[in-house]
């Protein structure tokens, strides 16, 4: 299965819709030691409050959404670690530079798939439950967001790790799916079928699209 028929048929679209509403909540700069969950909720008002102030910016120009993604999202994700992840027993077998070009084309898509969505989603409401701690560098930060109309809200959680730069973004899951084993189960079958190098391929040819 392609990887274009891949996120078409499966529910990983309406994933990432969600999950890529929140992911810029972490976008503040805090301290190591600060706790995953105060470092959510600290910058959560922030960022609802950028969106609101370049809202014409944003219909004008919906790159400028990337440009956003681009300055909250990226310190505070290890898509090293999440590429990774994704492809599973496959990493090792890639090249550097293979490896290089599939996590830069794998977080452009999440930031394109961010910015075509994110306004769309601007005004839900998000509440948090209790942090679940893993170990002392592990953390599951368990959020709600209310959806469009009267359904039942999402159930988002964050895998966050502490590194020396502070805590980053590992997994997403929503509603006890994980972002990453979704991922790993199309890019297994689209590398099987046509190899690393075609699944890049169809990465960056959906990148180049307009948005």
């Amino acid at each position: 299965m392609h990887l274009h028929s891949f996120l078409q048929r499966s529910n990983l679209w309406a994933l990432l819709l969600c999950t890529l509403l929140l992911v810029p909540v972490i976008g503040a700069q805090a301290a190591s030691d600060a706790s995953a969950e105060a470092l959510v909720r600290a910058t959560s008002d922030s960022f609802f409050a950028r969106l609101k102030a370049d809202e014409a910016l944003n219909a004008a120009n919906p790159a400028n959404l990337i440009t956003t993604a681009e300055e909250l999202v990226l310190p505070h994700f290890n898509f090293i670690a999440m590429s990774q992840r994704a492809l599973g027993r496959h990493w090792k077998a890639m090249t550097d530079a293979q490896k290089g070009s599939f996590v830069r084309e794998f977080r452009k898509m999440l930031l394109r798939t961010y910015a075509k969505t994110v306004n769309d989603h601007r005004n839900s409401t998000v509440s948090f439950k209790p942090e679940r701690h893993v170990s002392d560098k592990v953390s599951r930060i368990r959020t709600e967001v209310s959806r469009t109309g009267d359904g039942p809200p999402f159930l988002i959680d964050y895998e966050m790790h502490l590194e020396s730069t502070g805590w980053k973004v590992y997994d997403v899951t929503l509603d006890g799916v994980s972002l990453i084993v979704s991922y790993r189960a199309g890019f297994n079958q689209d590398i099987g079928r046509s190899g690393i190098d075609s699944v890049i391929e169809q990465l960056r040819t959906r990148n180049q699209k307009p948005l």
